[in-house]
């Protein structure tokens, strides 16, 4: 009888180890999912980096161009409206 107790406790154990680890295979698949979903996160925040910084220098490099515009324009002219005020541009001899 001893042995067949025996027999029982170490199907018990074994049915129980078999349980835990399926339970540690579905723990393991969803942090393989998490780490699938902070991986789209990251690669999303990258794609938005990369065009926030080319949408910054192309906004720069407009600003520049149209600042140039503007002040060849008011060269051309000879003058120019600043706080409401009239400037008169003359080249220094």
């Amino acid at each position: 009888m001893p042995l067949q107790r025996l027999s029982n406790w170490i199907g018990k154990r074994v049915r129980a180890g078999k349980k835990s680890a399926e339970a540690l295979r579905q723990t393991i698949g969803g942090i393989g999912m998490m780490q699938e979903i902070a991986n789209a996160f990251h690669k999303m925040g990258f794609w938005f980096l990369i065009f926030f910084m080319i949408g910054c220098l192309l906004g720069g490099y407009a600003i520049h161009k149209y600042q140039n515009y503007q002040m060849s324009e008011a060269v051309m002219i000879g003058g120019m409206v600043y706080d409401n005020k009239v400037f008169d541009l003359k080249r220094r001899p």
